[in-house]
């Protein structure tokens, strides 16, 4: 009897810590500075109301709405994330050589939580990762779908 209790009360509480849905309103950004030039290689952002803003390299900025597929997406992403287990930087003790500054933002009901690396950081957990790729990695992504209607 105890046993199940106590795998009643576990499963309660797996439940309880994982929600379905991110609090609204939310928000991802990634801005980024450094690199050779020292401008980054640009931000980009979605909400909930499903407005993606773009600044490309050269500093044009846009902003274009996501499809329900992409907004359902980064729900998604951002439903499963564990940001408070984040740490608040990814960045190696040596900054060296010119590398990509990046900063993430997450606001989610009034909860802001910021994240930063650089190009080839520590270790990140499996979770803020593929928010980043999401974001700007590999195609699909923000960076790469919407990018480039910002040249």
């Amino acid at each position: 009897m105890k046993l199940s209790v106590m795998a009643v009360l576990l499963l309660m509480s797996c439940a309880a810590s994982q929600s379905s849905k991110p609090a609204t309103p939310w928000r991802i950004g990634i801005t980024t500075q450094g690199g050779i030039t020292g401008r980054g290689n640009g931000n980009w952002a979605i909400g909930s109301d499903g407005k993606v803003e773009i600044t490309a390299f050269g500093g044009r900025s846009c902003t274009f709405d996501a499809t329900a597929a992409e907004r359902a997406r980064f729900e998604t992403l951002l439903a499963n994330a564990r940001t408070d287990t984040w740490q608040a930087s990814y960045v190696p003790e040596n900054r060296c050589c010119d590398r990509i500054e990046y900063t993430m933002t997450i606001e989610e009901g009034g909860v802001q939580k910021k994240v930063e690396w650089i190009d080839d950081p520590l270790p990140m957990p499996a979770d803020l990762t593929a928010i980043v790729n999401a974001m700007s990695g590999a195609a699909p992504s923000l960076r790469t779908e919407y990018g480039d209607k910002c040249r």
